[in-house]
């Protein structure tokens, strides 16, 4: 295949398949085995340093008004406790295919279908996630 011939990929069962996004998505940014293979070897390494990655990561969410907002109302302690329950579990050594169905769970849960309708992140920001 020419680098200038699109491989041909169902939009529609992006939306509905879990394991077929997290395919595209994988190749549309290049992600190697050998990089699967370094993450997951990274995990025992963050586990000490995750106090100062969950500072990190709340004053990004807290820091900027159009992510701070979402918080609105929460205790800090609240969200703390959330925030590090999804880094916990996204650093938990798992099968892919699991990891890929709880971020999909969150995804959902943020977006405009999701459990609670007061908990919508624009993609604009749920994009951020992939910078």
């Amino acid at each position: 295949m020419s680098a200038f011939e699109p491989q041909a990929i169902d939009v529609a069962r992006l939306e509905g398949d879990v394991a077929y996004r997290v395919a595209f998505l994988t190749a549309y940014v290049g992600l190697t085995e050998v990089d699967r293979a370094l993450i997951r070897a990274s995990r025992p390494h963050l586990t000490p340093w995750l106090d100062a990655l969950m500072v990190a990561i709340e004053g990004r969410l807290l820091g900027f008004s159009n992510t701070a907002r979402h918080f609105d109302g929460l205790p800090p302690a609240m969200v703390t406790v959330h925030l590090r329950a999804y880094v916990d579990t996204i650093l938990r050594p798992r099968d892919e295919a699991q990891l890929a169905a709880y971020l999909d769970h969150v995804a959902r849960a943020h977006g405009p279908d999701g459990g609670d309708p007061t908990i919508v992140v624009p993609l604009v920001e749920v994009s951020g996630l992939l910078a």
